[in-house]
């Protein structure tokens, strides 16, 4: 009968995991239909990018790399970051080149690496929309593999429970299997995931230890937390969307002339974003030489936000360019009045001073923009971008960027993050989260007011539990109804003494037999059905670290602006190494031994949690 509902059990499992991984990744381990790039899998800034030219070149310093010649590839490598020095990958591979000559250029690489990967926008975005995701999707394999624990381990004794319910209301017996079928539609016939989380912890809380309980709630916390914090995650839906408007606009933050990224701005809802989007179709017009729209875009602009120093400082640089400097000097003078500390603004209206021959205030502007930190920014721009522009353009910041993200997410038509768990919940995750806190308040006032030893108890033998119904206490210890039919009608001590041992290693048998058949299944189960709490959620946690690590390689919403096609083969290995290892920590367990007698005098006076502790030694003993 056990067999039968642990691979009902297993069948179901996979059901329900299956979902997750395919909404998320594809067959082909790539982003699912509502990630995808837009250009399958092209880079939408187009071939005259620098940030792509970088890429380019940055793969022609590893293959330098791996053929040996060290030298062309530090030399490709500087001028990738010549190219796009807000590029993060070429500063860790020359941290990995340094290293191998014990170089003391390697901290510095590598700090500048941390500190690219840390302010620039399109790696926090990613950074951010990966880590909730994984979140996501580590705590639902998590609670998959406790639940699935749990089910095993406390199903048959709620199916006794209801067998001896029933058999006592109605004086009829009822079939074994019947009652697994009663207790398992629920979780067959009610959607999703989290009804099933919900439904194990109401037919399991009565009958869980402290340490279970705990571990239950630890399960639920993080689908509790994601549901009331569901708001939050609604700007990062924009950025995990290589379509939406702000990640255009991050784009177009980042590049040198791209008509498709103009034409993709241009059909794409403005909303609440009518500003920006001119701001990024200005800047575009700018970076192409096409001043004319460019002039248009930024005065449109301008007349929806009379106070935007960015569309004053780059309709300066239009009429700069064209070399109206009496208009560009208008343009500047306003945005400085704006904001007189940015440094860009007051380096642009130093040139516009030269070029008008008032020297003393173009000093007087250089002096303010040095001291704001113009220098730092120059080393910010490729300076094969700017080659034909005396000016700089003013772009997006970070903290713009964000703001764009936040306003874009409260309408956005997509939903937020939380729907890739759709196919899998069912809910939303607000609702998911009063689902579950409902069920816990049920099921606690419940078994609060009913009580765990009405329910149960834990033989002194063999440490089954079993229901109040079965209890035998007549031989000075609390016997399940297998031991007590096993001394019936013996009064001989030493005899009774022999065959509660008997009893009680033949019990020790069918747990290792059992064990046979959890061990190969899920790291984790083996070691909760045991007892060994902090063990197994550690297990079945690595597990499902390491599972959506492979299944992802790194990143479940993938980088769509990377042209980079090959996998590491590193990640794989690691990945499939800590799955090898979780699984032989589950399988060959560190043995302990039993030292307590067989005789059953004492043992009315242990406590629970030593019982607990007594069962797990005797399993793998």
């Amino acid at each position: 009968m056990n067999s039968i509902v642990f691979k009902g059990l297993a069948f179901c499992t996979i059901l329900l995991l299956t979902p997750i991984i395919n909404t998320a990744l594809g067959s082909n381990g790539t982003p699912a239909d509502t990630y995808a790039s837009p250009y399958n899998g092209q880079v939408y800034r187009g071939a005259q990018t620098l940030p792509l030219l970088a890429q380019l070149t940055h793969q022609k310093a590893l293959k330098a790399l791996r053929s040996g010649d060290s030298q062309r590839a530090e030399a490709l490598l500087m001028e990738t970051l010549e190219l796009d020095p807000n590029y993060a990958d070429p500063y860790f591979t020359l941290t990995k080149i340094k290293a191998k000559q014990f170089s003391s250029d390697t901290f510095y690489y590598f700090s500048k690496a941390i500190i690219t990967l840390l302010t620039k926008f399109h790696y926090q975005r990613m950074i951010v929309v990966n880590a909730i995701l994984f979140l996501l999707f580590i705590a639902s394999l998590l609670a998959s593999i406790i639940c699935v624990a749990f089910l095993i381990k406390y199903l048959p004794f709620a199916a006794h429970r209801l067998r001896e319910a029933l058999s006592k209301r109605f004086s009829t017996s009822m079939p074994g299997l019947s009652a697994y079928m009663i207790l398992l539609i629920p979780f067959v016939l009610l959607p999703g995931f989290i009804t099933a989380l919900a439904m194990m912890i109401l037919l399991c809380w009565g009958f869980m230890w402290k340490r279970e309980r705990l571990l239950a709630i630890f399960m639920l916390l993080p689908f509790v937390a994601l549901g009331f914090f569901s708001d939050q995650l609604k700007p990062l839906a924009p950025l995990s969307d290589p379509s939406s408007l702000t990640s255009r606009i991050a784009a177009a933050n980042e590049s040198h002339g791209d008509q498709r990224l103009i034409t993709a701005i241009e059909i794409s809802p403005e909303g609440s974003l009518a500003t920006e989007k001119d701001l990024a179709l200005g800047l575009l017009h700018l970076r192409s030489e096409q001043f004319l729209p460019a002039a248009t875009h930024f005065l449109r602009a301008i007349s929806n936000d009379p106070k935007n120093m960015m569309a004053y400082v780059n309709l300066g640089n239009v009429y700069y360019l064209q070399e109206d400097y009496n208009k560009a000097l208008e343009g500047y003078t306003k945005a400085a009045s704006l904001d007189s500390l940015d440094a860009i603004c007051q380096y642009n209206l130093a040139q516009a001073y030269i070029k008008t021959l008032l020297l003393g205030e173009s000093s007087r502007a250089l002096r303010r923009a040095s001291a704001s930190g113009i220098e730092k920014i120059k080393q910010s721009y490729a300076s094969s971008a700017l080659k034909h522009f005396p000016v700089y353009p003013k772009t997006f910041s970070t903290g713009d960027l964000w703001r764009i993200s936040r306003n874009e997410g409260k309408t956005y038509a997509k939903g937020d993050l939380g729907n890739v768990l759709l196919p899998l919940t069912r809910f939303s995750l607000r609702t998911s989260a009063w689902i579950l806190i409902i069920a816990f308040i049920f099921a606690f006032s419940i078994y609060r007011v009913i009580g765990r030893r009405k329910l149960t108890f834990q033989c002194s033998n063999c440490g089954e539990l079993t229901c109040t119904e079965c209890c035998n206490d007549e031989r000075g210890g609390a016997y399940c109804k297998s031991c007590a039919e096993a001394i019936e009608g013996v009064f001989s001590e030493k005899v009774v003494e022999a065959l509660l041992r008997q009893r009680r290693q033949s019990v020790i048998v069918k747990r290792r037999k059992s064990t046979r058949l959890l061990t190969p299944w899920l790291p984790g189960i083996r070691d909760i059905y045991f007892g060994r709490i902090l063990r197994g959620a550690v297990l079945a946690f690595f597990f499902s670290l390491a599972m959506i690590f492979l299944w992802s390689k790194g990143m479940i919403i993938k980088d769509w602006t990377s042209i980079t096609t090959q996998i590491p083969i590193w990640k794989t290995i690691l990945s499939a190494s800590a799955i090898a290892l979780t699984y032989a920590f589950s399988i060959f367990p560190k043995r302990t031994f039993d030292s307590r007698s067989f005789r059953i005098s004492g043992a009315r006076g242990k406590s629970k949690e030593q019982s607990v502790e007594d069962m797990a030694g005797d399993a793998v003993a």
